[in-house]
């Protein structure tokens, strides 16, 4: 028992061993890397690197693996038709067995979907997402936005939350506060929240203009590039970062995954590549390890 918040050893429950999850990104999940959960997970990276498509798909991975409902937030981009085309390219494929026994889903081309494969994709969307969108006309700041959180949460069961991006929040930094205290304070609130409701809590952010402009001089991005504050890195427990190191229309996407809290069972940092097949508006991991995609960068 807490005794003025000084306890004994023996006085802490055992937490027992930490439940682990697959991504659906079969070479991330061939390396190691697990999702656990409750876990505040940043990703930070420019515009038009690839975060929104990435994490969309993660979603849609995680609600066909493991049932998980997620709450997305809808700043930039109109629900219909963006986000349903989106979520309906990572829901609808085939599921079959593969020569060693393990369930194998693969994904179909838009072109070969039916009006059946597009309705039963809707009634997932239906059943496992829901969206925050900002009221017209009203101010989205931090406190009204752990407040809709935690709404979902305990209306609709989310499990997941995205906050895509989290610049377009109406950020009101108190006066006498300097914006790097006020994204720790804002940080911990979310943290808070991941905790008392075992969620998963992604954070999309951008880098500062600047940072973005000298990216073809840097080797990769950290999540000490994200906009305003160094807590990203800091408040972490989980951080990838993910950049395209040219403009070129077909260049690939790479993934930094910056930071994991416990290597024993997350697994430990590493680089991928990223490949968009923009026929099906999906990534595939194509490289894994430091030696084998540094050597590209």
């Amino acid at each position: 028992m807490w005794t003025d918040e000084v306890c004994l050893l023996s006085d802490v429950p055992e937490a027992g061993p930490q439940r682990t999850y697959e991504t659906g990104f079969a070479q991330l999940d061939e390396w190691g890397f697990r999702l656990v959960r409750p876990a505040f997970m940043p990703i930070i990276g420019p515009y038009g690197s690839g975060k929104s498509v990435l994490i969309r798909q993660l979603a849609c991975n995680l609600f066909r693996m493991h049932g998980w409902r997620c709450l997305i937030t809808a700043f930039e981009e109109k629900i219909k038709p963006r986000y349903v085309r989106d979520l309906r390219a990572h829901l609808i494929g085939d599921e079959d067995v593969d020569p060693n026994g393990e369930l194998r889903w693969t994904p179909k081309h838009p072109s070969q979907w039916s009006s059946e494969d597009i309705a039963e994709a809707d009634r997932q969307i239906e059943t496992g997402f829901r969206f925050l969108r900002r009221k017209r006309g009203s101010v989205l700041d931090a406190d009204r936005l752990v407040d809709r959180i935690e709404y979902a949460v305990r209306v609709y069961g989310a499990e997941v939350v995205i906050i895509d991006p989290v610049n377009e929040i109406d950020h009101q930094v108190p006066k006498g506060m300097s914006k790097t205290d006020y994204m720790g304070h804002f940080m911990m609130q979310l943290k808070q929240l991941a905790d008392d409701y075992n969620l998963l809590m992604i954070v999309c952010a951008h880098p500062p203009k600047d940072g973005t402009q000298r990216r073809g001089a840097k080797h990769l991005y950290t999540l000490a590039d994200g906009a305003d504050t160094a807590h990203y890195g800091n408040k972490a427990d989980i951080g990838w970062c993910v950049w395209r190191p040219s403009n070129d229309e077909y260049a690939p996407t790479y993934l930094n995954i910056d930071k994991l809290k416990d290597h024993d069972v997350m697994g430990r940092p590493t680089l991928a590549k990223l490949t968009l097949d923009r026929g099906m508006g999906r990534f595939a991991v194509t490289k894994v390890g430091y030696d084998e995609v540094m050597g590209e960068i």
